[in-house]
């Protein structure tokens, strides 16, 4: 990891106080992001994916893309 746990806790307890998180095709592609709150109790927010052609959504699945993704 490049962040300290502490770090990371705190980056998932932010996501579990907002609905959304929005990413694009880029960081889907290299980081393949889990954006989840698996760190803290709290639901975790729904992804919101940036992608003009829609190629993330064709092929494999991405960590990030689950049920409730949004694809935009």
């Amino acid at each position: 990891w490049i962040t300290q746990e502490a770090a990371r806790a705190y980056g998932h307890a932010l996501r579990s106080r907002h609905q959304g998180i929005l990413i694009g095709r880029g960081t889907m592609r290299a980081d393949n992001p889990q954006l989840t709150t698996r760190a803290v109790d709290g639901p975790s927010p729904r992804v919101c994916l940036l992608d003009t052609n829609a190629i993330s959504a064709q092929g494999d699945r991405p960590a990030a893309l689950r049920s409730g993704s949004i694809l935009m």
